[in-house]
């Protein structure tokens, strides 16, 4: 799981168990992911860890985690597998006869969607990608369902839209200074395979260019996604931009701030 796929699946668990189904909520170690599932009060089994950036370790960990995940939905039995394209999902469900549910929006993550893809039952996906995005990927058109809207509204029509005049406690931390604008940055994913052979030295030009000039004028905040992000960040920058160390919830957040900029898609 990612933080996104918390806050899109949270309201689905919800749903389903009030109708009684019987659920398991599973998930890699991921940091932000884990932790903002303790914050949502989303209960996960912590099923392996992430692999990091570089493919050895991607691969590893994700045969790890095929392993450990097959025996544990063996001894589940569910009738169906929802993931959010989960390649070690998809196997597993494959490899035991369970019909695989995909959701995904990023044909762009080529990887992901070639391991995950040609092994869904049916896959659901925003109407703005065509359907044509899909088919390289081995899946039929027949087999394809788009729904309009885009993913964050699954959760944002169902939480109370913060006041922007009450700072979440993220931010109260962080003691702004309150005559100062707040611009929040969201750093990008660079363990995802489909960026992770970049390297973030060459694409933080905009962010030093914003804290050079800027740092004096207005409340600089950045909200990383792993712990190494955070240390080269708070090294970097030192106290001319404030650095989000703990995973808070994205809504207040962006509601409480004047200007995002954001490198992904969700927030």
């Amino acid at each position: 799981m990612t933080p996104k796929q918390v806050m899109f699946f949270g309201p689905a668990v919800t749903l389903l168990r009030e109708s009684d189904h019987e659920l398991l909520c599973t998930s890699r170690h991921y940091r932000e992911a884990v932790e903002l599932a303790n914050v949502k009060n989303l209960k996960l089994k912590i099923v392996g860890r992430h692999g990091g950036a570089e493919r050895y370790q991607k691969l590893r960990e994700s045969a790890s985690r095929i392993f450990e995940l097959a025996g544990l939905i063996n001894k589940f039995e569910p009738d169906f597998a929802i993931t959010f394209s989960s390649p070690e999902a998809s196997r597993v469900a494959y490899g035991l006869g369970i019909r695989h549910i995909g959701f995904n929006d990023s044909p762009h993550a080529e990887a992901v969607s070639k391991l995950t893809i040609p092994l869904t039952y049916h896959l659901f996906s925003p109407w703005v990608i065509p359907i044509s995005a899909w088919l390289p990927f081995g899946i039929s058109k027949t087999k394809i369902t788009q729904y309009r809207a885009l993913d964050p509204v699954a959760w944002l029509k169902r939480d109370p839209s913060p006041s922007p005049s009450v700072f979440p406690a993220s931010l109260r931390e962080l003691n702004l200074d309150p005559r100062k604008k707040i611009v929040l940055i969201r750093l990008e994913e660079t363990k995802a395979s489909y960026i992770a052979d970049k390297v973030l030295e060459n694409r933080i030009s905009m962010v030093d260019a914003l804290v050079d000039n800027l740092h004096n004028s207005i409340n600089i905040v950045i909200l990383c996604r792993y712990e190494e992000q955070i240390r080269q960040l708070m090294d970097r920058y030192g106290a001319r931009a404030f650095i989000l160390r703990n995973v808070v919830d994205g809504i207040p957040l962006i509601a409480s701030s004047d200007v995002f900029i954001g490198a992904g898609g969700t927030m």
